[in-house]
């Protein structure tokens, strides 16, 4: 998400502090809200936007050279949307196959509870039965 901002953003004109301000209000995660305070403060040292994304331990290696390589040549808004898109695109991957996997495993538990009822409310009725005869 800070990505898509950041390429938005600084592809229309933002300046970059005013592009990390509005990364750290929209981020909930203390996580990466913390990163981006660390990246600003590294930008207004006088470094570049990379350093601060080369100086985190979660953010990476392929991220860090992007960066790098995008604002050497200019094209950091551009790098930055292609990042945000595989991104996104790496996490419809991954809920798609985390739903193929919960699928069956809910059908076998909603199996498991209909079963568990069935059984609970024929079982008495077959006691009733054996006890009449």
């Amino acid at each position: 998400q800070s990505l898509r901002v950041m390429g938005l953003s600084l592809g229309n004109g933002v300046s970059v502090a005013d592009t990390l301000q509005a990364c750290r209000e929209v981020i909930d995660n203390h996580l990466f809200h913390r990163f981006i305070v660390e990246v600003e403060s590294r930008v207004q040292e006088g470094s570049g936007l990379a350093t601060g994304f080369r100086e985190s331990e979660f953010i990476p290696p392929v991220v860090e050279q992007m960066i790098t390589t995008g604002e050497e040549t200019g094209n950091l808004p551009r790098v930055m949307n292609r990042l945000a898109d595989f991104y996104e695109r790496e996490m419809t991957r991954q809920l798609t196959t985390f739903n193929r996997l919960v699928e069956p495993v809910m059908l076998l538990v909603m199996g498991g509870v209909v079963g568990l009822l069935v059984s609970s409310l024929i079982l008495p009725i077959f006691k009733l039965s054996r006890m009449v005869h």
